[in-house]
């Protein structure tokens, strides 16, 4: 289905049910959302949009994220 959105980035096919129960356990940490970012793999990206602190997005980081949207479904993700 991701693909068919248009995700190119690497996929792990992590169910949106699995992922709601890691943010549960997590719930908000500004080092792990830097750092799942960066692998630059869809599932993990979804996650870190959900696990953003309120202070987490400079300007700077920003500008260099929004450059990594390259699908409807991360970019609703991150807009939220």
């Amino acid at each position: 289905m991701y693909r068919k959105c248009g995700a190119r980035s690497e996929l792990f096919r992590v169910c949106y049910v699995i992922l709601s129960t890691l943010v549960k356990l997590i719930k908000t940490d500004s080092v792990l959302t830097i750092d799942l970012w960066s692998t630059v793999t869809h599932d993990v990206c979804t996650l870190a949009t959900t696990i953003m602190g309120p202070n987490d997005l400079t300007n700077l980081r920003i500008q260099s994220w929004v450059a990594d949207l390259d699908n409807y479904i991360i970019t609703d993700a991150f807009s939220k």
